[in-house]
């Protein structure tokens, strides 16, 4: 039988030499396991939750545990009425009214007592924990909660989540993008000098740095509230403004400086000469 098929095994080994000499060449003994060309460019999966590009792996991952990555959908089981109300009328033996239905659901919304006491540790459902509370039976506002358990405590549950009932949430939106290097340069390199020249004619001696914050003071303040109700006036950071909060703090300082110290200052890109 190897003689009938010896001119297999020839051609095998001539092949296995072969690689192997192209290995010796190129000093790479992988070849065979590289398909791909160097060239070609690596292609990463987008995670494609509406508003999750963004997030990191760790978060991504958690949320593809809880909405299936085929639809980006959820069916999400809630079970943690308990932690306010006590036991549901119905839902009093969790093994035996909830555990049931976890093959239909992709998630399961819980309390930490359940999870601990009634999940199974070999369920491979992804759990939510309920992580606010409150004096709420107690009180006529239900809603009024506050954060009542450590995230360590999630993460040590293996918690792909967590949900909170919060009330009075303010949420403020800023633009992003803060000042740019240009604004930078432009700032302490022309308005500095020049504003620190005007006021050095008028005797008032002041550092670059000085400078800086005597015009913070003047055209940034910004206000403070305490829990009294006082107000508090400060001085802002310009490092924090995006590129419009900035523009706009450039023109009051020039109109300032035209008005008070009799000094234009020139827009970026004009010249000037400072005495």
């Amino acid at each position: 039988m190897l003689r009938t098929r010896q001119p297999e095994l020839l051609l095998f080994a001539a092949g296995m030499v072969g690689l192997g000499l192209l290995s010796l060449i190129y000093r790479d003994f992988a070849l065979q396991w590289q398909p791909v060309p160097p060239s070609v460019p690596a292609r990463p999966q987008p995670y494609t939750l509406k508003g999750s590009a963004s997030l990191d792996w760790g978060m991504q991952s958690r949320l593809a545990r809880v909405f299936r990555p085929a639809t980006n959908r959820t069916v999400m089981l809630a079970i943690d009425h308990g932690y306010f109300q006590g036991p549901t009328s119905g839902l009093e033996r969790i093994d035996l009214s909830i555990l049931p239905l976890l093959p239909q659901c992709d998630a399961l919304f819980c309390t930490r007592g359940v999870l601990r006491s009634m999940v199974p540790a070999e369920s491979q459902k992804p759990m939510v924990l309920r992580a606010s509370g409150g004096p709420s039976i107690l009180r006529d506002e239900l809603s009024d909660e506050q954060i009542a358990m450590d995230m360590d405590d999630a993460v040590r549950l293996n918690a792909a989540g967590v949900g909170v009932l919060l009330q009075d949430v303010e949420i403020v939106l800023r633009r992003t993008g803060k000042r740019s290097n240009s604004q930078n340069r432009y700032y302490w390199g022309c308005i500095i000098p020049i504003v620190r020249s005007g006021l050095t004619k008028l005797g008032i001696v002041l550092s670059p740095e000085e400078t800086h914050t005597f015009l913070k003071f003047k055209f940034n303040q910004i206000e403070l509230y305490t829990l009294d109700g006082e107000i508090i006036p400060t001085i802002g950071s310009t490092a924090e403004m995006n590129k419009e909060e900035f523009n706009n703090y450039i023109t009051k300082i020039q109109e300032w400086s035209a008005m008070y110290l009799g000094i234009e200052i020139p827009d970026p890109g004009e010249q000037t000469t400072i005495f």
